[in-house]
């Protein structure tokens, strides 16, 4: 990574956990708490109710979350020179909240809603007053009684495709990516890793567990981000003071 100015992260779902955030898919995952169906767009079209219950239990731990050791060193990072950019599968915005300037988040974010029929945008403070006033709680858009959805991706919804856009192009300038907190099982992480990867550049993986692609690893790191992030770090600090 010394003498690297372009580097980017991609970050999943592990970089959040010890702001208090659960991942989806390990044993204690939100997709093992609730049947992964609750997150298609299909099922919010047809019983929108059922995002409420998903999200009684999300939204106060998205709220009160602030980032931790593994999100302000990736900014520490970016203030040494070494990340140009971090694209984050995670809607937390604790990347942001860290200080990061180029955050492209690519599975959307919670703190904003818009209608699926007239477009309308909707903070996620007036999507609560809307549900807190309705009984039973609904997501019905008070100018077209069309049904606003989170802006979060759900399964069987496209990518937002100027953020993918931007992220394809950084990848594709990066000469490492680091992969930091994903399982890499799905579409887009796993493109943009093997992306990286056929085009030549170093392919960095930093995860607590083992994931899909490993193997085209050129280095692996084991254990949690909020410890493994900031020794980079310092241990980057340390080359780059030695004569």
């Amino acid at each position: 990574m010394e003498g690297s100015s372009s580097m980017v992260v991609l970050t999943g779902a592990g970089i959040s956990t010890d702001s208090g955030i659960p991942d989806f898919r390990s044993p204690r995952g939100i997709w093992n708490t609730y049947p992964s169906a609750m997150g298609t767009l299909n099922t919010f079209r047809d019983h929108p109710e059922n995002l409420i219950e998903l999200g009684v239990t999300l939204l106060p731990l998205l709220q009160r979350a602030i980032p931790n050791k593994g999100h302000r060193a990736l900014k520490e990072l970016e203030d040494m020179g070494h990340v140009k950019g971090i694209i984050t599968q995670n809607i937390d915005g604790l990347h942001q909240l860290a200080g990061s300037r180029l955050v492209i988040e690519i599975h959307g974010t919670y703190k904003t809603a818009t209608c699926l029929d007239c477009g309308k945008s909707y903070s996620i403070e007036q999507v609560l007053s809307l549900l807190t006033a309705s009984d039973p709680p609904s997501f019905t858009c008070p100018d077209c009684s069309g049904l606003i959805k989170p802006d979060v991706v759900m399964f069987g919804e496209q990518l937002p495709r100027q953020a993918f856009s931007q992220a394809m192009v950084l990848v594709q300038e990066a000469d490492i990516l680091m992969a930091a907190g994903s399982s890499l099982e799905v579409y887009p992480a796993s493109h943009l890793v093997l992306l990286a990867k056929n085009q030549g550049g170093s392919v960095i993986i930093a995860n607590d567990s083992t994931t899909a692609l490993d193997r085209i690893a050129d280095v692996i790191v084991r254990g949690p981000l909020s410890v493994s992030l900031p020794h980079l770090v310092e241990r980057l600090k340390k080359e780059e003071e030695t004569p």
